[in-house]
This record gives structure tokens, C-alpha cells and sequence, in this order.
């Protein structure tokens, strides 16, 4: 089975994968560091390669052309060191072999790998904008665990954090979202009261 790389993923990740005896390529080691999704799984359906990227919309592309191939491992996991990534997809491909072979679109998270069988078939009625919803596609999902309850790869996993934000608060978001609201609400009354006022001077001069 031989992988090819998408641009977004660390070339040297090739060579780790080769010194595992796992044949791989990356797509700027082949002059198409600019090529599109479309023109990447095409060489790949050609080839019998599996595509290997961090972009869903491979994913997408796959869904909407109703296609049996090429499968596309989707990595949901930022801040992969090329070793670790290595690492990360021979697991992969131990566990998940024989799906990867007959076809399939497959999502990789630190928690573990779900695997949906191509062709996505949409079911009868369903609208082609309900690609984004899982349940509006016949194929069912089996998801299998990676690493062991509790395992975390160091230096696996980094959030990606806006700019100037020192950390990720869910409840510190939303409070200041609620906080902005209320700073809205209380301009657009001041300058309703600045109209009312200034037309009411202007009336008795």
C-alpha cells in the first residue's frame, strides 16, 4: 500500500514512513505542490495510492462525485511532528487495512480513527448541500481506537489559538461575546437619547 502526502503535511514524514517499509511519496517531492484536490485524487486513483491530508475538503470532493476511490485519511490532529505523524498512520494502517483497501474516507483524531466505506451513496431526497451532515449518507461509520485509554503522543497535539489569545476559555469567550452585546446595546440607546434630545432643543429654538 503506498501513501501520498498532501502539501499541508511535513515532506521528512516520508522518510520515517519508508524506514517503517511503508512505500510513500509527497506530493512537492513530485512537482505538484500547487496541484488541486481534484487533480491530487486523480493520482491517487490512478496510482492506487492512499491520500493522506489535514484538508476536509478531499473528503468532500469524494462525497459529492460518488466515487469509490481513492481512500483519503483525513489527519484532525494539529501541530503533528513528521515523526509522530509517521507513527500516527502506521497505526492507522495496521487496524484499518482491509477498509483502506476496499475504499474509504477516514478521520483521525487523538482519540481514535472513524471509517466510512466509499461510494457515499446519499440517500433518496436528500439534498446534495446535506453532505455535511453524516446522517444524510447511507454508509455507516465504524470508529476504532488508536491509542490506549488516557495515551497522550507528546508533543502531539497543539490548539490553534488566536492571535494575541494566551489561552482557549470556552465560558471566557462567551462571557465576553455577552459582554460586547451589552456594551452594543448600551451605545445605540445613548445615541437614541442624543437624537431625541438634540431634536427636541432644535424644536424649541
Amino acid at each position: 500500500m503506498r501513501l501520498l502526502l498532501d502539501q499541508c503535511l511535513p515532506r521528512s514524514t516520508v522518510l520515517h514512513l519508508q524506514n517503517a517499509g511503508i512505500e510513500a511519496a509527497h506530493v512537492g517531492d513530485m512537482g505538484l505542490a500547487t496541484a488541486s484536490d481534484a487533480e491530487i485524487l486523480h493520482i491517487g486513483r490512478l496510482e492506487g495510492s492512499v491520500v493522506v491530508t489535514l484538508n476536509a475538503d478531499f473528503h468532500t470532493v469524494l462525497a459529492l462525485s460518488g466515487t469509490t476511490g481513492p481512500t483519503v485519511i483525513r489527519i484532525r490532529i494539529e501541530g503533528l511532528r513528521a515523526e509522530d505523524l509517521a507513527g500516527v498512520l502506521v497505526k492507522v494502517l495496521e487496524i484499518c487495512k482491509d477498509d483502506l483497501m476496499k475504499g474509504a474516507t477516514v478521520s483521525v483524531t487523538e482519540n481514535g480513527v472513524r471509517v466510512r466505506l466509499l461510494p457515499l451513496l446519499r440517500e433518496k431526497g436528500s439534498p446534495a448541500s446535506c453532505w455535511q451532515n453524516c446522517n444524510a449518507w447511507s454508509r455507516p461509520s465504524t470508529s476504532k481506537s488508536i491509542f490506549p485509554p488516557g495515551h497522550i503522543v507528546s508533543g502531539v497535539f497543539t490548539p490553534v489559538l488566536a492571535k494575541h489569545t494566551k489561552n482557549l476559555s470556552l465560558v471566557d469567550r462567551r462571557a465576553r461575546k455577552r459582554s460586547n452585546a451589552t456594551n452594543l446595546r448600551n451605545r445605540t440607546s445613548g445615541r437614541r437619547l442624543f437624537r431625541v434630545c438634540w431634536r427636541s432643543r432644535s424644536s424649541k429654538v
